[in-house]
């Protein structure tokens, strides 16, 4: 098979802005990367000097750099001007190709594109002095500390903080700027929270604690603690700085709205010991279950419990000891019919202020109607499989009997997506209705459409509703496609007087039906010569692929006037996949 010849520039593709000029500085190549970023045309700059496109300024630094520069690889940086007038900062790159002798035969470029950089460091400046205002002004606590005193005991010391930390906590800048963090605490400060917190400024991590904190006075307030580590350029962390917020008011709101919750959940839920034993249940489990309040304490609510879960319930509430967390799925028995239903079981603890576990507190939710549509997207995953290798089976077949009857690269290519963009509408159609199945019309009009734009009265299409299943109409599709493309460019449709119908009609013999098409052309005059009516791919799809396929029963002839071809296909014996 023959090769397609290249003839595009060879770094046209490259997402690299190039060009090549001359000796002369005059262009000879410029790629499309290079051409989009100015919105410019080649035909529109080549033979035109590279410098007539920058601005006056930089085009007398681009000559005196030119004019200087020793060696054979120049780099500089400029500005040019797009087709709509915008400025383009950009870094030049220069190499200056040779021939055999030396001598110079060209200058090659590379253009990248610093518009978007210089805007960045502009950006980067005004966000600098927002930030600055932003600490000041904020309503949250902020403090910086350094990062050199990390590791003694009390922690680092306090450099910085905002109008927003005196007012939170009573303590100045004076009061604690060279001191640490340390004067916050007090009795209810929790333990476990501050060994987190020296973790993370040891590992040079962020973290986010919740403190019990003191002010200057000695009132106790909650504060959400975010302490983040600065690094500079190189990676190394110069300062730590820390959010606080006092979010006293917000824990008491979430205490009220959780019992609010619990009262009025439609979940099931529970309170329970470290070792499973319940000491409440509320409502909603006594009703799904039917179990008393009290029958449901210590461990009877396992009686409500699918046998064949227990084992995985007693693994989950050990697991839980490490992670402080349970998350599976159980069954529950219902009730009103006795019958098991799938629940998501999730269990968390509840700490006290030094993160001692008090309780646990659980939740069931049903997920049964889930479970069910899981189990129907594993079908419908695996019909997708099924449909997609036949799919590739059939584009496959189409490449090998296309590569089959190419004469070359550029034949092979433009026949093949020609036959991909066939299945490519079928499919189209078919995924536009839940069923998996298409409209014979929807499909022969669309087809027709792909190929021609002729005058309608000489196009007729009849027949009653039919709807096909992918097997067939995938068959049938390759076969319109075959039948449509010849008569456009041999047959009814690239002639003036050429006539084109086709109907199709639903036979129904002792209770066998099947799918009667007709494709009739008329009034054309057919090429006289060797070879016309030889066998080609679209004959071998309806005279050998449709009846093995389909079982279908299939005649092509080709009268004086035109083509002539019939196709019956079993509908109670063609295959949906």
């Amino acid at each position: 098979m023959d090769d397609v010849p290249g003839s595009l520039w060879p770094f046209d593709r490259l997402p690299t802005a190039m060009f090549e000029t001359e000796v002369g500085g005059l262009i000879r190549h410029a790629n499309r990367h290079w051409l989009g970023m100015l919105g410019l045309d080649l035909e529109a700059v080549q033979g035109r000097p590279l410098t007539s496109f920058m601005t006056e300024a930089a085009r007398k630094q681009h000559l005196g750099i030119l004019r200087d520069a020793i060696g054979d690889v120049c780099e500089l940086e400029s500005k040019f001007v797009s087709s709509s007038g915008k400025v383009v900062e950009v870094m030049l790159s220069y190499s200056i190709d040779r021939d055999e002798q030396g001598a110079q035969t060209g200058i090659l470029g590379v253009m990248i594109d610093l518009t978007v950089h210089r805007a960045a460091e502009r950006e980067a400046a005004s966000n600098a002095a927002l930030l600055q205002s932003v600490v000041a002004h904020a309503s949250d606590a902020i403090l910086i500390t350094d990062a050199e005193s990390v590791d003694a005991p009390d922690g680092p010391r306090v450099r910085y903080v905002n109008p927003a930390f005196t007012a939170m906590t009573g303590y100045s800048a004076a009061d604690i700027c060279g001191k640490t963090a340390c004067i916050l605490y007090g009795p209810r400060t929790s333990r476990h929270a501050l060994d987190r917190l020296r973790t993370a400024l040891k590992t040079r991590t962020p973290v986010r604690v919740e403190l019990v904190n003191y002010t200057k006075d000695g009132r106790v307030f909650d504060a959400e603690v975010n302490i983040s580590p600065v690094a500079d350029s190189n990676g190394d962390i110069t300062h730590w700085v820390g959010i606080q917020r006092d979010v006293t008011s917000r824990r008491e709101q979430e205490r009220k709205r959780l019992r609010a919750i619990v009262d009025g959940a439609p979940h099931l839920m529970w309170r329970s010991s470290d070792e499973a034993r319940w000491t409440w249940a509320n409502p909603q489990w006594c009703d799904f279950t039917g179990q008393s309040p009290q029958e449901s304490l210590d461990y009877g609510w396992r009686q409500m419990i699918h046998p064949a879960d227990l084992a995985a319930t007693t693994k989950a509430w050990r697991s839980s000891m490490r992670n402080g967390v349970i998350d599976f799925d159980l069954r529950i028995k219902r009730a009103s019919d006795g019958v098991f239903l799938w629940h998501r079981i999730r269990v968390t603890r509840v700490c006290d202020a030094n993160d001692q576990i008090v309780e646990w507190i659980g939740t069931a939710t049903d997920i049964e109607d889930l479970k069910q549509l899981q189990r129907q997207q594993r079908i419908l995953l695996a019909e997708l499989q099924h449909r997609t290798r036949n799919l590739l089976a059939v584009v496959h077949a189409i490449s090998q009997k296309t590569i089959r009857r190419s004469k070359s690269l550029q034949e092979f290519a433009t026949k093949f997506l020609s036959r991909l963009s066939a299945l490519s509408r079928m499919q189209g159609l078919l995924t536009r209705n839940s069923e998996g199945t298409l409209d014979l019309r929807q499909l022969v009009e669309l087809e027709l459409d792909s190929h021609v734009a002729v005058d309608p009265s000489r196009i007729q299409v009849a027949g009653p509703a039919v709807r096909m299943g992918a097997a067939p109409a995938r068959a049938l599709a390759l076969a319109l496609h075959e039948l449509t493309h010849n008569a456009v460019n041999h047959g009814a449709l690239g002639q003036p007087s050429g006539r084109l119908a086709i109907d199709w009609a639903i036979d129904d013999v002792d209770g066998e039906r099947s799918l009667a098409f007709e494709w009739r052309e008329s009034g054309i005059v057919i090429p006289s010569g060797p070879g016309k009516q030889e066998s080609g791919f679209g004959r071998e799809i309806i005279e050998e692929a449709l009846p093995y396929e389909l079982d279908a029963k299939t005649h092509y002839r080709f009268d004086p006037d035109g083509v002539r071809c019939s196709i019956s296909i079993p509908l109670t014996k063609a295959p949906e996949e």
